[in-house]
């Protein structure tokens, strides 16, 4: 028996033991971790007073020259470096443009700008850091970081594809608007619409290089009709924003060439594309009646759920008599256009309900019937 009391003793001892030892392990990681960030705060304020000091030297117009301000600057250690970086990206976002593109000549004499640019281009590391890397470059707006920006459109992660169309996009060069587009070729939905909001925000007009693609020629018709479809699903993207940021009326004449097109799926795309253009003329409201009579009903499909969005009301005549198409997705996209005109449109749905057309009568019932219950 006395042998157990000593085992449970000793038992005790060793619990007490390992509980003394994981306290003592928690309090060092703790006073560790928090040694660490006050070296990393007193790191980042050292950065950032050197930073805004350099920045200033180059203000003054009798300075001693970029290389010499930028010098003191240079990181010693790896975290120099990255909190040099996470300062230089954080004063980007708040400093007039004046200011900022001394910093941007600051990020380039330090060789921060070569270092982003080799390791975007070199795939390496995780997808994120090259990521990090490509926003720099953006928030920078170094205009010689392009080429290598538009090589990080072949990353195989998306989201590094997406903030090199974004940085090419806040540096301006409508040059990378054909890259930027051959890239998309294989985009999903969310890709292109991400793609889409980046371009919007580029300070440089791009109509030039959307239509050059649009009336791009070349051997094989299948890159022509692929290339022309992303142009025209950004467009279509691009929404009522396309009005404001590109030539519209220039885009509009483009758009109605495609619509001509043997592809029944280049005509389906150029009717949504001129929708968010819009209509100017007579002419461009008669070309979206044509595709309301288009022989593939596909092309039927979209023109008469863009007239409901484009909130035609001379459309109406037109959209009664797709109500009687053949296709049922036709007739379900006119019903509904109908339904979105308001009165006017609702007037045409209860007189379709007593048309002789039986599928016109279902559909105009379904839809009136929809709305009054929601």
């Amino acid at each position: 028996m006395e042998w157990l009391v000593h085992f449970l003793f000793a038992g005790l001892y060793l619990l007490f033991a390992l509980l003394g030892a994981c306290m003592a392990g928690v309090l060092a990681y703790r006073f560790y971790s928090e040694f660490r960030d006050n070296k990393r705060r007193d790191l980042e304020i050292t950065v950032r007073s050197r930073t805004e000091k350099a920045l200033q030297e180059l203000a003054d117009p009798n300075n001693n020259g970029l290389s010499w301000v930028a010098k003191p600057l240079k990181p010693k250690s790896p975290d120099e470096r990255t909190a040099l970086q996470n300062i230089m990206t954080e004063l980007s976002g708040t400093l007039p443009d004046e200011d900022r593109w001394r910093l941007s000549e600051l990020y380039e004499a330090i060789g921060l700008q070569t270092d982003d640019m080799r390791f975007v281009r070199s795939g390496n590391g995780q997808w994120y850091d090259r990521a990090r890397a490509a926003h720099r470059l953006g928030r920078m707006r170094c205009a010689s970081a392009s080429e290598a920006l538009i090589s990080a459109l072949r990353d195989p992660s998306e989201n590094v594809r997406l903030m090199a169309i974004w940085a090419l996009a806040e540096i301006g060069d409508d040059r990378s608007v054909s890259s930027i587009v051959d890239s998309l070729a294989d985009a999903d939905g969310w890709e292109l619409i991400q793609a889409a909001s980046c371009l919007l925000g580029m300070s440089a007009d791009f109509t030039l290089p959307l239509l050059d693609l649009l009336r791009g020629s070349g051997a094989k018709r299948e890159r022509r009709e692929r290339i022309a479809s992303t142009v025209l699903n950004l467009l279509g993207e691009f929404g009522l924003h396309a009005r404001d940021r590109l030539n519209a009326r220039a885009c509009r004449q483009a758009v109605a060439e495609l619509i001509k097109s043997d592809s029944v799926d280049i005509r389906a795309r150029s009717v949504r594309a001129l929708a968010a253009l819009g209509v100017e003329s007579s002419e461009d409201f008669e070309i979206i009646m044509r595709s309301l009579r288009d022989s593939a009903w596909e092309v039927r499909a979209v023109t008469a759920k863009a007239l409901g969005q484009m909130q035609l009301l001379e459309s109406i005549p037109y959209l009664c008599q797709a109500v009687s198409d053949e296709a049922f997705q036709v007739r379900h996209n006119a019903a509904n256009a109908l339904g979105q005109l308001g009165e006017f449109g609702f007037d045409a749905l209860t007189q379709l309900q007593h048309s002789e057309d039986r599928f016109a009568r279902e559909m105009a019932q379904e839809v009136l019937e929809q709305y009054q219950t929601a």
